[in-house]
């Protein structure tokens, strides 16, 4: 996308790279990974620094074992050529 880690670490993913109208989609998704439902397929466009957007097709998922909360790996992987 173009972002620094540091502007993104700490922040809301949802606010700072998906455009509004998909945010509160992607913001239920996460919420659902967040309490332990698998995210498999879930599509939706990303933002990038420049401010064009790209699709990506994510797969999510809770970590086990982390002592400080919910830990979540997430692959995103683009997929703007296929659209």
């Amino acid at each position: 996308t173009g972002h620094p880690a540091e502007t993104l670490i700490g922040r809301d993913f949802a606010a700072s790279l998906i455009p509004p109208p998909e945010r509160s989609t992607a913001s239920a998704a996460l919420d659902a990974v967040s309490g332990g439902k698998p995210l498999r397929a879930f599509e939706t466009q990303v933002v990038r620094v420049d401010g064009t957007t790209l699709w990506v097709l994510w797969n999510a998922q809770v970590l086990p074992g982390s002592s400080e909360g919910a830990s979540v790996l997430a692959v995103g992987q683009d997929i703007t050529a296929m659209k």
